[in-house]
């Protein structure tokens, strides 16, 4: 969705209808964290009449997209996610292709993007240790961990061991379109996050939960089957 719609009777007499429709799809692209796309931009910017305090519109909202979008990072069979997301910068976008891949996934980044192509997490042979090791009991593993800093956990009792405190939460992390199966504790496990957003997920056969958000802030779930 549009941050605003750039269609106003002062933008109308400094910029053609291309010109304004440009500025609206970048914003849109901003407002999604989207790499923006140049087929026609060109085209557009040169059309006369080129206004000059329009072009100049364009050119700022092309630099807030810039300063705004991270790098776009592929990951392949065969590789690792997990050492993609330790190289990864706050928000990057990591794209996993199609494949199975048998890793536990931490993410303490702010704006990390994950997103999957027809990717299949399933625990890995030797389990790794994270916060969320024992959040579901003793020897539980979840298959992604989102986690802020400082976080401390109360003792295990039932369910789930409960978020006492959280120094710095992790905001703004993303988890699109994966396939994740078969671990111990929960599938996902979101622990001092804000704004964490999962959407489009099958999230099958967690040992306690699909997905659990403790200690965290306005996330966002969706679409989960």
């Amino acid at each position: 969705m549009a941050l605003r719609n750039f269609h106003t009777a002062t933008l109308k007499d400094l910029c053609t209808k291309e010109q304004l429709d440009l500025l609206n799809s970048i914003d849109t692209l901003r407002s999604q964290g989207r790499d923006r796309k140049k087929p026609r931009w060109r085209d557009v910017l040169l059309d006369p009449p080129a206004r000059t305090a329009c072009l100049s519109l364009i050119l700022v909202a092309l630099g807030l997209i810039s300063s705004a979008t991270g790098a776009k990072i592929q990951v392949w069979p065969g590789q690792f996610i997990q050492a993609t997301i330790n190289k990864a910068s706050p928000g990057d976008t990591i794209v996993v292709e199609r494949g199975t891949y048998t890793e536990q996934l931490t993410i303490d980044k702010d704006g990390i993007a994950l997103v999957g192509h027809g990717a299949i997490l399933v625990p890995p042979s030797s389990a790794a240790s994270n916060l969320c090791s024992g959040l579901a009991g003793d020897n539980t593993q979840a298959g992604i961990c989102v986690t802020g800093y400082d976080v401390v956990l109360a003792p295990f009792l039932s369910e789930h061991r409960k978020v006492i405190s959280v120094g710095k939460p992790v905001k703004g992390v993303s988890i699109n379109r994966f396939q994740i199966n078969n671990f111990s504790g929960q599938n996902v496990a979101i622990v001092g996050g804000q704004d964490v957003s999962v959407t489009r997920n099958d999230l099958t056969n967690g040992g306690q939960y699909g997905l659990l958000s403790d200690g965290s802030k306005n996330t966002i779930v969706s679409a989960i089957r």
